[in-house]
């Protein structure tokens, strides 16, 4: 839900702003709704469910890259023990949609390809990665009872032997914080790397919708569902660590969580000249190609 009426200045009451936000974001959930009710169009969900109850699961949201996954998938098996690892393909491009399929079953990887929502433009990526993950939540999660879940990004990589659900066994949730509220006490957990203890939230409506007119991005509607009920000694924030790469011009960088590998802003700034923006993300892929061969002992998996 957009801010409370209270913080609305008198210019924002007099532009009638606090009605238009919820008008918008109302119409924003609706649409949301009515996707969350559409089946998969790809996997065995019944198999699944069975698979993942009373389990540890690691659900990433996976779109149009498929060698980002093939890398995650090995890398996963290698570091992480213990867990379902659930590749849900939120792609818009049928042909990487079927290549990452075709990785996933090679690998004896879970896979679900969800139903793509109707935003399709670059700037609409955090409402349709919401909607993926709320829709696995509600349809997957909820009804199997895993005994903790986690949604990583399908661009970060677990660099040695680790376990992300450690915090979990103090806390309710875990993961990298953020605060873009103006200063207000609102906060999310990173879409791309957020864990749950099952029990610690099965009771609560959770929505990974944004919520731009509070401050909130994907993820975020959590602050009203989930985390401003929590207590702090309830929430285990990892941080961020930044590498900067080569002189870290138009803030090139890598995104450390711990022990993962982000890639971190892949796409890099819409407001780059293309030529530019092409070469940097040329140059990035490169670097992070290099860490992820290295990991993986010098070869890249199929």
């Amino acid at each position: 839900m957009p801010r409370p009426w209270s913080e609305y200045s008198l210019r924002e009451w007099g532009r009638l702003r606090p009605l238009v936000e919820r008008y918008k974001y109302a119409g924003y959930q609706l649409q949301m709704s009515r996707r969350l009710r559409q089946p998969a169009v790809g996997g065995h969900l019944a198999s699944l469910k069975a698979r993942i109850a009373g389990r540890r699961v690691l659900v990433a949201i996976a779109f149009n890259d498929a060698g980002f996954v093939a890398r995650q998938i090995a890398l996963v098996r290698t570091n992480v023990a213990d867990c379902v690892h659930l590749i849900a393909d939120n792609s818009t491009d049928a042909a990487a949609a079927g290549q990452i399929e075709a990785i996933a079953a090679a690998a004896g990887c879970d896979y679900l390809r969800l139903r793509s929502g109707p935003w399709l433009k670059p700037e609409q990526g955090g409402r349709s990665h919401g909607l993926a993950m709320t829709w696995v939540w509600r349809n997957l999660l909820l009804p199997a009872r895993p005994v903790a879940f986690g949604f990583i990004d399908h661009d970060i990589f677990p660099m040695r032997t680790t376990d992300p659900f450690a915090p979990l066994q103090n806390h309710a949730v875990a993961g990298q914080m953020r605060n873009r509220s103006g200063g207000r006490e609102r906060w999310y957990l990173w879409a791309g790397f957020c864990f749950f203890r099952f029990d610690a939230v099965e009771h609560r409506a959770l929505n990974f919708s944004l919520d731009w007119a509070a401050g909130l991005d994907t993820g975020g509607a959590n602050w009203f569902a989930l985390y401003r009920h929590l207590q702090p000694w309830e929430v285990a924030d990892l941080g961020v660590r930044h590498e900067p790469i080569g002189d870290g011009e138009a803030g090139l960088r890598l995104e450390w969580v711990g022990d993962w590998l982000h890639a971190g802003n892949f796409s890099l700034p819409l407001s780059l000249p293309p030529a530019e923006r092409g070469l940097l993300i040329e140059r990035k892929r490169a670097v992070l190609e290099q860490r992820l061969a290295a990991a993986l002992g010098g070869a890249a998996p199929d």
